[in-house]
């Protein structure tokens, strides 16, 4: 098990979770297989649910009520700031990680000297509206990594800082400091092993997600410049893919466009309310 200079703790994983004992396990797990030294920190931003118990007891060092409610940067940032690893790889609650990756993201990092290792997604369902959720996230994402890619995940820790997660966003914190470490010329790639997302199994669990989403956009346009504009862009560009290359069973297409139509209520609603 590769382990730190001097038996310190190699690799630090801070997970943002709220409500989330359904996956928390599997993201956990996923964790401990990797066969390297880590700490767990769960960053629990005031879960109404299981999410801190069942965590604690599958090892994790949770931080209860951590951040401010509702704000995924600040969650993050509490997680960071009690981090001991070298390194840090910030993994979603509803994320599972594959074999090998974190010593992929370590050899990344050790003998290329990357500063941001992104690691390659697949989005999985079990439900119906899972799968078309699935589909549609995973042909998306083909689109972006064609421009910049996705977000990267696992960091040394001397290039983070204190507070490297902008609170005043209310999403798209990770891409946010992206964007400002790429400018500083900070080195990244890809990782060859991927991690999977867990889609929610229900269309109500989707809404009720959207929502959240929906709103937190409204108030990132306080902050950024007409975020919608790339958001439509990519979403176009996805649907023509997805026509393109359409899903073996054609209701997943049609799936797909209801959920799109959804969403975009969703987001319209969420920019005419008060």
């Amino acid at each position: 098990m590769p382990r730190a200079a001097g038996g310190g703790v190699r690799v630090s994983v801070v997970i943002p979770a709220y409500n989330a004992e359904d996956t928390i396990e599997q993201c956990i797990r996923s964790v401990k297989r990797q066969g390297v030294d880590v700490e767990i920190i769960v960053a629990d931003n005031y879960s109404t649910d299981g999410t801190a118990e069942k965590a604690r007891r599958l090892g994790a060092k949770v931080l209860v009520r951590s951040g401010r409610p509702g704000n995924p940067a600040s969650a993050r940032n509490a997680g960071l700031s009690v981090a001991k690893g070298e390194y840090v790889l910030f993994l979603d609650s509803d994320e599972v990680l594959g074999e090998g990756v974190l010593k992929d993201c370590l050899r990344l990092a050790n003998e290329m000297e990357i500063g941001m290792v992104k690691i390659p997604i697949v989005f999985v369902g079990s439900t119906f509206w899972s799968r078309c959720s699935a589909f549609w996230k995973n042909t998306h994402y083909k689109v972006c990594k064609k421009t910049t890619g996705n977000i990267p995940r696992f960091f040394p820790r001397r290039l983070l800082g204190e507070k490297p997660f902008n609170e005043k966003l209310p999403c798209k914190e990770d891409w946010e400091l992206y964007e400002r470490m790429r400018s500083k010329g900070v080195s990244e790639a890809y990782s060859k092993a991927k991690m999977y997302h867990l889609e929610p199994k229900t269309l109500k669990e989707m809404t009720i997600k959207n929502i959240k989403y929906s709103k937190s956009l409204t108030k990132l346009s306080k902050h950024i410049k007409n975020p919608y504009k790339t958001i439509i862009k990519q979403s176009f560009m996805t649907l023509i893919q997805a026509v393109k290359n359409p899903p073996t069973n054609p209701l997943t297409l049609i799936g797909c466009l209801i959920l799109l139509i959804i969403n975009i209520y969703l987001a319209v609603l969420a920019r005419i309310q008060p």
